[in-house]
């Protein structure tokens, strides 16, 4: 059985309407929520989020929620861009299937393409089917939005996931150092001149400041 940190969140996303969109995903290494061009408070969201709301709540009630549908359009981007940590896992759905899985990096938004996130994906070839589990019940509806927590079937992905021996609990290359310097403060990079150490120093950095 795959262990894995219970502070991480399972979410299930959808390469547009189909999974149309999945080979796009997987080329370019990202996962989009497409622009609502037919949605009022258009020109409210057609702009980098962040750089324009001080958070979640600000961009709410500006752009007029009131709370309704769980997968009306706004609730859904306050998710995308603000609740989605880069420690959460995350598995493309494609027509009954999780055809991959990975973790949301860094948040931008394309005039053209919509709001956006990197994602390194992990391909999965064949697909993980899911015809037999509780989980395509919540997939399979229309009600499921584009994005969707999917948490209460933690379980019940771990095992299929096991049967199959893949292992979902992927590490970023600088997570050791991470919980490194939440322990001591401060870490200190050794090494013959030339070896890289100033270039490591200054990728852990900015990994490590995220946005």
């Amino acid at each position: 059985m795959v262990k894995i940190s219970e502070k991480i969140k399972y979410w299930k996303i959808s390469p547009g309407q189909g999974g149309t969109e999945w080979d796009d995903w997987i080329d370019n290494n990202y996962s989009i929520l497409y622009n609502w061009y037919d949605k009022p408070y258009f020109d409210k969201i057609n702009k980098n989020l962040k750089d324009n709301y001080l958070g979640p709540d600000d961009f709410l009630e500006k752009t007029g929620f009131t709370g309704g549908v769980v997968n009306d359009w706004r609730s859904q981007l306050k998710t995308f861009v603000w609740e989605v940590n880069k420690e959460d896992t995350v598995f493309a759905y494609k027509k009954g299937t999780f055809v991959g899985f990975g973790k949301l990096g860094k948040y931008y938004y394309d005039s053209e393409k919509g709001h956006i996130r990197d994602i390194n994906w992990n391909e999965l070839n064949p697909p993980l089917n899911l015809q037999n589990t509780s989980l395509i019940k919540v997939l399979g509806v229309a009600a499921a939005g584009t994005l969707k927590n999917i948490d209460n079937y933690r379980e019940e992905i771990l095992k299929i996931t096991a049967e199959i021996d893949l292992d979902i609990n992927i590490n970023s290359q600088f997570d050791n150092n991470i919980e490194l310097l939440k322990q001591k403060c401060q870490i200190i990079f050794y090494g013959p001149p030339g070896t890289g150490k100033t270039y490591k120093a200054r990728e852990f950095a900015v990994n490590f400041i995220g946005e």
